[in-house]
C-alpha cells in the first residue's frame, strides 16, 4: 500500500515542477514584430466585437419599435 502512495506522490511533484518551468517564458521581452502582430490581432478582435455590438444594438432598438406598432 505504501508503494502506491509513493508512486502517486511522484507525478504530483513532477507536475508542480512542470508548472514552474514555463513561468519564465512570458517574462522575456517580446520583439517589436511580436508586439505589432499582437496589436494587429487585438485590433481585429476589437473590430469584430464592435460589429457584434452594433448588430446587437440595432436589434434591440428595432425590437421595441415593432412592439409599439
Amino acid at each position: 500500500m505504501e508503494d502506491l502512495t509513493d508512486e502517486e506522490e511522484v507525478p504530483a511533484s513532477q507536475s508542480t515542477e512542470n508548472r514552474v518551468l514555463p513561468a519564465p517564458a512570458p517574462r522575456r521581452e517580446k520583439t517589436n514584430e511580436e508586439l505589432q502582430e499582437e496589436l494587429r490581432n487585438l485590433q481585429e478582435q476589437m473590430k469584430a466585437l464592435q460589429e457584434q455590438l452594433k448588430v446587437t444594438t440595432i436589434k434591440q432598438t428595432a425590437s421595441p419599435a415593432r412592439l409599439q406598432k
